[in-house]
């Protein structure tokens, strides 16, 4: 559901990024090999889940509920995709997540 409701309000299909991926791979010379893989995001989350302790499972339900119930506008969302595009949000974003829940940063 959150993926299709963000994906409607950025006008942008689901997998783009792995489609844009590809396009380049094949502008590259010599030709990059390109493989078609993903690990299955259950795969993902059990083992998140599995390595935070229950008061952080509880916090972090929280913030996903509280987050969840207040979605951002598609205009907003676009203005959220621009700046990662200018800078290194997503490198921010992730130091920020592992402050709050540090073993998702183990190995």
């Amino acid at each position: 559901y959150f993926l299709a409701s963000v994906s409607a309000k950025l006008e942008v299909s689901p997998g783009m990024e792995f489609r844009a991926a590809y396009e380049e791979a094949k502008l590259l010379v010599p030709k990059a090999q390109v493989k078609l893989i993903d690990r299955p995001v259950s795969i993902t989350i059990a083992r998140m889940w599995a390595a935070i302790s229950t008061w952080d499972k509880l916090k972090l339900c929280g913030t996903l509920v509280r987050d969840s119930l207040s979605l951002p506008t598609g205009e907003d969302l676009n203005e959220m995709v621009e700046s990662l595009k200018h800078s290194d949000a997503m490198t921010d974003a992730i130091l920020q997540f592992g402050a709050k829940y540090p073993l998702l940063l183990e190995p």
